[in-house]
């Protein structure tokens, strides 16, 4: 997903519904005002769907996210910043690939 929009966002978010093999019940977001933010929880509850966050300067509470960030996403690509709209297409392209194989 490029940019923190709200269309940005709700799209990003429908189109992972769509791709999950079950109902999306719940959303825990880290405290950053990219995730916690007033339409991104609107549309939780528009959509029936729990939205919880983290505790604020809590940081061990994602522990079990930072640690999938490193096996499964920057040992995959890196560290380095891809911000533009053909390496985010490229990164879902082989995110998917990698879904539907599993």
């Amino acid at each position: 997903m490029l940019g923190k929009s709200q269309e940005a966002v709700r799209t990003a978010l429908q189109a992972i519904r769509q791709t999950l093999p079950f109902a999306l019940l719940g959303i825990d977001s880290d405290n950053g005002s990219e995730f916690f933010n007033d339409h991104l929880y609107r549309y939780c509850q528009a959509q029936e769907i729990q939205f919880t966050r983290g505790r604020p300067d809590k940081k061990d509470d994602n522990t079990h996210i930072e640690q999938k960030n490193w096996t499964h996403v920057r040992r995959l690509l890196g560290y380095v910043r891809y911000d533009s709209p053909e390496a985010r297409e490229t990164i879902n392209d082989l995110t998917r690939s990698l879904i539907r194989r599993r």
